[in-house]
């Protein structure tokens, strides 16, 4: 059964209880892709990662917008259901939230965070934050708090660990904090996180946010056992789609995200959100004749530069107004 089957449905309450089925359905649907056993299994491909890379990227965004749509309409549905009480508040609008905290957002992915890397490392550094333009110690604007949430998350998860893993090798007692800058402009909020984690090299600076490309080591070590549904928690890295669905998030409102990475020292990430409700409308792919070509290409990459490290791939364009 597809959304199509429902369009001529005579709208009753039976049909409303199976539409909600539907969408519960279709929203668990693909919710996982085995890109890292497909890696696994086939081996480096330049021509098929990045198709792959292409398609993954419009698969996630267009999942991105039906949650949001379906969302909507639950909530929708269950205010019909059990009354305005149910949204008495009236902060949401489906799931974006009006008044949406930037400090208290980040304050839950840093607990979260943290407490993966406990279990993982029985140990993990601190947090400080720093707020430019504020009102009272707050900033507030209209976003989707999960997708920011989620954000945080991965990169808070990634910075933890960095540190933590650069300071087993070091005599130091205490790790450095990581430090977050929240900047509220006229145009956009800027998040910016810094860790003391080691950075990486600029060599890789075009994989990071690829779906095949992992420093975390998914099947070797305790990450296998953090597996098991016994322990409860996820590994701390390894799947290979944190950064780049993260970079998603981020470029649905218009957003983005970017890394910068100082080899030896550490990374700074780089959130920018729409600060204007009206500028961050959707970013959604569009189907045609070219976005089909884009899977037509059967030819081997040539070098046409001397130095091999530098490629000439279409990314996934950026909003040219962020």
């Amino acid at each position: 059964m597809s959304l199509i089957d429902f369009e001529d449905k005579t709208l009753n309450a039976k049909e409303c209880e199976n539409f909600l089925v539907f969408l519960d359905k279709a929203l668990s649907r693909h919710s996982t892709v085995g890109v890292m056993e497909m890696h696994e299994k086939h081996g480096e491909d330049p021509v098929t990662n990045n198709q792959l890379q292409y398609f993954l990227d419009r698969l996630f965004l267009m999942r991105i917008g039906i949650r949001m749509l379906a969302i909507v309409y639950f909530r929708h549905t269950a205010v019909l259901v059990f009354g305005p009480e149910f949204n008495k508040h009236h902060r949401f609008v489906g799931c974006i939230d009006q008044h949406c905290n930037v400090v208290h957002i980040l304050r839950d992915a840093y607990d979260d965070a943290k407490l993966l890397c406990d279990h993982y490392y029985a140990d993990s550094p601190n947090m400080e934050v720093s707020l430019v333009n504020d009102v009272n110690g707050v900033i507030e604007f209209v976003y989707v708090p999960s997708h920011l949430y989620h954000i945080l998350f991965e990169l808070l998860k990634n910075a933890l660990r960095a540190v933590v893993e650069k300071g087993r090798k070091s005599s130091n007692d205490e790790y450095p904090a990581i430090k977050v800058l929240i900047v509220s402009g006229e145009h956009n909020v800027t998040i910016k996180l810094s860790d003391q984690g080691g950075g990486f090299p600029r060599s890789v600076n075009d994989q990071l946010f690829r779906y095949t490309y992992t420093t975390g080591g998914l099947r070797t070590g305790r990450s296998e056992s953090l597996l098991s549904p016994s322990t409860g928690y996820a590994p701390i890295a390894g799947y290979g789609y944190g950064l780049p669905l993260s970079r998603l998030y981020a470029r649905y409102l218009h957003g983005d995200l970017s890394l910068s990475g100082a080899e030896g020292y550490g990374t700074d990430a780089y959130v920018y959100l729409m600060r204007r409700a009206a500028d961050a409308d959707e970013f959604l792919p569009v189907f045609n004749r070219t976005s089909a070509r884009r899977y037509e290409s059967v030819g081997i990459p040539i070098d046409d530069w001397i130095n091999r490290n530098i490629t000439h791939e279409t990314p996934l364009q950026t909003p040219s107004h962020v």
